[in-house]
């Protein structure tokens, strides 16, 4: 029957469900789907708009052969619609007001435009004039087929606003009520000039809001960007496109190269970027933003995170630190500060690990000492804050007005927060003593004669212990020769 073939279901309601189904799921990527042919297009047979005459009550227009395309057009939100080929109680569909623009316009809400089916079935059937203002916006060219509407533009009536000027066809009464239609075969036609205009305007905005112009978005730049933030401070910023520029229009927006900060995340709806920073440094990612689901924009952007610690001045640099030399470093945060030092806590502590042998870290943030061993060092700063915080965790006392009661258990207690910081610090081989490169000639370790025997003589009676009194004096000899740092060699004498 018809072109029923090519159509999702005999039933009204499964094909409405079908048909809005992909016509939403067609225009979300900005294309215009026309539903067709509409309606009771019921045969192929002299298929001309001339005799295919439809008699049926209302009805069954309604629940059968108009439900599909409500279904589309209401749930759908279909952008264009085709006229079929039918006569509906004898009037041609692309001329009938009360189911063109009272059916679909009126009490459908629809804000779509109507194509005729190819005009060259229509020609002898309708004209564009009545279509115009019967709803149907557009003829389908079929060349040589091919008409226009009557009219043209007159840039001075209406007091230099414009309007259309018609020539009256020789033999024809021009409209009622128009300025001296009797008086002339031109007339200027303002309701000629409404419905043409009205038409024109369903069929611009639906063509606008596609992808044929890019919903006017085709030209939009979407800017490139350096934000700021600081390590361990609330950070609000923004990626999202000038909501001047939007129009109106909505964007979601995903990061598709690149990352964020740890501690930083992307509002998908808003482009908004929020969150604590945990690690300084630079990030570079890359948003697109898909306007109206289907047209997409990119931009690059760098978030730069500045570190909440640095080195005071008159430190000494990182790397010149070396073994046997003192080394003094102060490390300070303007995060986290005492209110001293102009800032929110009430106590800072800094502690170290991984610093060389030798160096040692205060609590007040300084690393002092002197190195013992040389090499590069990865060091883990653990830094503390506190502040104080009102526990309101007791009961109110007293009755009465707001503030009049004494807080039970109004003591504040402690809230810490503790945070890292790393830096590499370097440590040189220390000086070394110059090389003796001429040394001094040592002298020769002085040499004990050898004892010479005494000369014979008359033996006499030696007084007794005699012999000991040698062997002391050869005892005091040897330990003075001996802490002069000579070498004493000895020949045991045999007594004979």
């Amino acid at each position: 029957s018809g072109r029923n073939n090519e159509y999702y279901s005999q039933d009204g309601i499964q094909g409405g469900y079908i048909a809005a189904a992909v016509v939403k799921g067609a225009q979300s990527k900005g294309l215009i789907c026309y539903v067709k042919h509409i309606a009771l297009n019921d045969q192929e047979t002299n298929r001309d708009g001339k005799v295919l005459f439809v008699w049926v009550d209302e009805q069954n227009i309604r629940e059968n052969y108009t439900k599909v395309f409500q279904m589309a057009m209401q749930e759908g939100g279909s952008s264009a619609a085709m006229a079929g080929y039918a006569r509906l109680g004898g009037i041609p569909n692309a001329s009938n007001y009360n189911f063109m623009y009272g059916l679909m316009k009126d009490e459908w809400g629809w804000e779509g435009y109507m194509v005729t089916d190819g005009y060259i079935g229509w020609r002898d059937a309708t004209e564009l004039d009545m279509m115009v203002r019967a709803g149907c916006e557009l003829q389908l060219y079929t060349s040589p087929y091919v008409e226009t509407v009557s009219g043209t533009w007159d840039a001075t009536a209406r007091d230099g606003k414009g309007s259309v000027s018609i020539t009256v066809p020789e033999g024809t009464t021009p409209e009622a009520g128009y300025e001296n239609p009797d008086a002339a075969s031109t007339y200027i036609s303002n309701i000629q000039y409404y419905f043409v205009r009205d038409c024109a305007t369903r069929v611009m905005y639906k063509n606008a809001n596609s992808t044929n112009h890019k919903n006017g978005y085709g030209a939009l730049e979407y800017a490139s960007a350096t934000l700021t933030a600081e390590q361990h401070v609330s950070f609000n910023g923004s990626v999202a496109l000038n909501a001047a520029a939007m129009q109106g229009s909505t964007a979601v927006y995903e990061i598709t190269a690149g990352e964020l900060p740890a501690g930083i995340t992307l509002n998908a709806s808003s482009g908004q970027l929020s969150g604590t920073a945990t690690v300084a440094g630079d990030y570079s990612f890359t948003v697109q933003a898909t306007i109206d689901t289907y047209i997409t924009k990119t931009a690059n952007y760098t978030l730069s995170v500045k570190s909440a610690f640095g080195i005071a001045d008159g430190s000494d640099p990182l790397d010149s630190a070396k073994v046997g030399k003192d080394f003094y470093v102060a490390v300070t945060s303007s995060v986290f500060a005492t209110s001293a030092n102009g800032g929110t806590y009430e106590t800072v502590v800094y502690s170290a690990s991984g610093l060389p042998a030798g160096l040692a870290m205060s609590e007040d943030g300084i690393i002092s000492g002197t190195p013992l061993e040389a090499g590069s060092f990865k060091v883990i700063i653990s830094l503390t804050a506190t502040k104080a915080q009102a526990d309101n965790s007791g009961d109110s006392c007293g009755g009465g007005e707001s503030g009049g009661g004494e807080s039970g258990g109004g003591e504040s207690t402690p809230s810490e927060q503790t945070v890292e910081y790393t830096l590499v610090l370097t440590v040189a081989e220390g000086d070394k003593a110059p090389e003796n490169n001429d040394p001094k000639p040592t002298e020769p370790a002085p040499t004990t004669p050898a004892p010479t025997d005494p000369a014979p003589s008359t033996p006499v009676d030696e007084p007794k212990g005699g012999n000991g009194l040698a062997v002391v004096a050869l005892v005091l000899s040897v330990v003075a020769v001996a802490a002069s740092g000579a070498v004493l060699v000895m020949k045991k004498k045999e007594d004979k």
